[in-house]
């Protein structure tokens, strides 16, 4: 046999097997299409009134045997503590709807793998049961992924005003809700400071759950209160503290954090001015370059607003689109156009309640009492004026 016909030949071959090939796949594919995925596990709270956690497409809890009315008021879901203490938890946050002959519960924000649920009866229905259970729900864990770390806490200097306002703990990857105020702690020395932190029942997240917002108590803050008149200050100017993040907080993914997180810092002077924007400074760029746009602050301002209410627009109100960058222990803050500046005006455009680290504003100071807020009505944006030539 020549070299072209076993050419030939083997070509033939190759064509025979791709075709059986497509055929077995076409004859599967029915087969595949038509498996459903496992049903869930149905729990009976009363006699004809069940719970089931759905998985697909987002999980939810799905309740048979009420409508929609008797759902809402009668059913209620918790996260159950991992601290066994019995003390009282808030209900999730979410809403009830009719979907399929089923009432379904979606929660506000996304379950996690490292949470259990529970599921109980509340009010006259509770009452009327003979016997109920209360079933605990949880997610199966995913396969694990890198450890999360903490990356950043802002504010990022190593000293701090005594009516510091907040921090953000910036993480690598998603984390759990539910159990943040478990895991941080306000050390002065080797001591915990007691109850320093606002604990909202509803935490504080991001959209990617990245980036935990962590308010001081602010009756611990403003002067004339009562937590602060009784049990003084949350930190003291002049001493040294400790922020603390504990590894055992897990990550969305139901794993501890890689590492314990500390950050240390000296705590002075109370800060109780009104932000002077007519003290910042300015760099502008030139035409037919992308240098960046500066402004630099006479103290440092609130990183998470640094990075949201500051807009560079043209003077014609069309806004400029770029990168911003907040730099210098947030007391600089630029602006890096995506396509070459063009010879104009423009203007930065800055939110009025912009904030520094003690939550004075741009509008006011912190602590102007709230009757001197309702009567004062500030505009709601500044503009800084630049030129590029």
């Amino acid at each position: 046999m020549s070299n072209s016909k076993l050419l030939r030949l083997t070509s033939f071959e190759r064509f025979a097997t791709l075709i059986v090939g497509l055929s077995c796949l076409a004859l599967q594919a029915p087969m595949a299409c038509s498996e459903e995925p496992p049903a869930a596990k149905r729990h009976e709270l009363c006699q004809g009134v069940t719970v089931a956690l759905q998985q697909e497409p987002q999980p939810s809890f799905v309740i048979t045997g009420l409508d929609l009315e008797q759902a809402t008021s009668a059913i209620k879901i918790t996260v159950v503590p991992d601290d066994q203490q019995r003390r009282e938890v808030p209900p999730m946050l979410g809403r009830f709807v009719e979907r399929d002959q089923s009432v379904v519960f979606e929660p506000r924000f996304p379950l996690s793998p490292a949470l259990e649920y529970r599921v109980e009866l509340i009010g006259e229905l509770a009452n009327q049961s003979q016997s109920r259970i209360s079933p605990v729900f949880q997610l199966p864990k995913p396969a694990p992924q890198p450890q999360v770390y903490v990356t950043e806490v802002f504010p990022s200097s190593d000293t701090l005003p005594e009516n510091l306002l907040k921090f953000y703990i910036h993480f690598s990857g998603p984390m759990s809700r539910g159990e943040a105020y478990q895991h941080v702690r306000l050390l002065h020395g080797a001591d915990v400071v007691d109850r320093p932190f606002l604990e909202l029942g509803e935490e504080l997240w991001d959209a990617g759950q990245t980036r935990f917002t962590l308010f001081i108590h602010p009756g611990r803050i403003k002067r004339g209160l009562k937590p602060r008149e009784e049990d003084g200050p949350a930190m003291v100017a002049g001493e040294e503290y400790s922020l603390e993040i504990d590894k055992r907080w897990v990550s969305a993914d139901g794993q501890p954090l890689k590492d314990s997180y500390r950050k240390r810092f000296t705590v002075v002077e109370p800060d109780h001015q009104q932000l002077n924007p007519e003290s910042w400074k300015i760099e502008t760029p030139t035409r037919d370059s992308r240098l960046a746009v500066l402004l630099k602050f006479d103290e440092p301002l609130d990183h998470a607003m640094l990075m949201r209410v500051l807009s560079v627009q043209r003077r014609d109100g069309s806004s400029i689109h770029g990168k911003i960058q907040v730099s210098e222990h947030e007391t600089q803050w630029s602006f890096t156009p995506d396509q070459d500046w063009e010879e104009g005006i423009y203007e930065i455009r800055i939110a009025t309640n912009l904030e520094d680290r003690s939550g004075n504003s741009v509008a006011r100071p912190f602590e102007t009492k709230m009757q001197e807020r309702a009567a004062s009505q500030p505009s709601t944006h500044i503009a800084v004026e630049f030129i590029v030539n």
